[in-house]
This record gives structure tokens, sequence and C-alpha cells, in this order.
């Protein structure tokens, strides 16, 4: 085999490997559409103390570009908004989530660990409890209900984690 060869064979590897990658990243973004509820539970530890806080969501996600990308709107139980917007990052290769709330706290999400049941990836976060980055798992649960596991260590000191139930209405 010549160099040209095994050039060629890695480029169309490659081109296969990342079209694979659109792929799956497209059937999240439309997995996601429709009307949702979820059940969440936060969890802080800072400086010895606990607080546990309970939240529910109705949310709506729908699809944009082609189903390269998605957006959501929700509304929190304590009358705050939030919003995200879901996109597939053909240059890095992975799924991304950009949010804000209207309590004050903002989000990015870097899924690169991505399959048919799970996206995996990093979470930088910042709001009322300032400003924390950790990982985050979502796993689907059935074709309409997941679960999203998050942990964040707090720049200041101290920790976060959230459990996140979503369920199709």
């Amino acid at each position: 085999m010549n160099c040209k060869s095994m050039i060629l064979g890695a480029a169309v590897l490659a081109f296969c490997s990342t079209l694979q990658a659109q792929d799956l990243a497209k059937s999240w973004i439309k997995y996601f559409e429709g009307n949702w509820e979820r059940e969440s539970t936060y969890t802080t530890i800072r400086d010895g103390e606990e607080t546990v806080e309970k939240d529910e969501l109705e949310w709506t996600a729908t699809i944009s570009a082609g189903g390269m990308a998605g957006y959501t709107e929700g509304k929190h139980q304590n009358g705050t908004f939030s919003s995200s917007y879901m996109r597939w990052d053909g240059n890095a290769e992975i799924l991304t989530e950009y949010g804000n709330g209207s309590d004050g706290w903002s989000w990015s999400i870097e899924f690169r660990d991505v399959d048919d049941k799970k996206l995996e990836g990093t979470i930088t976060a910042s709001g009322p409890a300032g400003k924390a980055a950790g990982t985050i798992v979502i796993k689907k649960t059935s074709e309409n209900s997941y679960q999203t596991d998050w942990s964040m260590k707090l720049y200041g000191g101290g920790e976060m984690t959230g459990l996140e139930l979503n369920a199709r209405k």
C-alpha cells in the first residue's frame, strides 16, 4: 500500500466517523423534541453545611437548523424561567449546550462521549452560588424518559450535585 492510499483510507475513516457522530448528535436532538416534565433534586455542600432543593420544571424543545440544533424553554414551579440551545459543533465534533435561567444561572456543556443511550461530558456554570465546573451524564431510561446526573466543584470551595428525572408529557 502506498502513502497516498493510506492517507485516502485514513481520510475516509475520519469522514465516516464524523458522519456517525453527527448522526448520533442529531438523533439526541430529535429525542429531546417535544414537551417534558422534570423533577429535580439539587444538593450544595459548602463549609460542611448541606442544602437540598427540590424543583419541578415543564419544558418544551423544538428542532432547528435541519435537525442540527434544538432550543428549549421551560418554566419552574417557583416561577423562574430557563432556556437552552443544544447544537452539533462539527468543527470540534461535539454536542454542546448553552443555557440561561432567570434565576441568575448560566451553563455550558460539552458532550464528548455520545452513544445512542448516553451523553457524557463536562459542565461549567455560574450563578448565585458562584462558579463551578464538573461532569454530567444523561441516560435514556426509555423512549419517553431520561435521567441526568451532574456533579460540580465550586471554585470558592464546596460542591453541587443534581439529579433530574425527565418524562415526556
